[in-house]
């Protein structure tokens, strides 16, 4: 369930109709994923997120909620035009920049 998702949208005043058209799907959609019934893919996930600035984790329930700093914010939405299949290179480099920073 995304608790969260729903709580941050009430805290707004929106509608599952409103955030479905801030992502790009319908309303139903997202009470779907409200419920629980499914979850959000990753493009829609960061759409969430960057919208509500809280992390993905925070939004699926995993984590407490992680505010992002207005650098991060434009990093954040350049990674949810990445295809899919590179994110796992994406990964692998800001684990690598982490390391190197040390």
């Amino acid at each position: 369930m995304m608790i969260n998702l729903k709580n941050l949208r009430l805290a707004k005043g929106l509608t599952q109709q409103n955030i479905g058209d801030i992502v790009g799907v319908n309303g139903n959609t997202i009470c779907q994923w409200e419920k629980g019934v499914r979850e959000p893919d990753f493009q829609s996930l960061i759409k969430l997120a960057t919208y509500f600035n809280v992390s993905t984790d925070y939004l699926l329930d995993r984590d407490e909620p992680l505010e992002l700093s207005e650098k991060a914010i434009p990093i954040v939405k350049k990674i949810s035009q990445i295809d899919p299949y590179l994110l796992t290179d994406l990964d692998e480099y800001i684990d690598y920049l982490i390391k190197k920073q040390k």
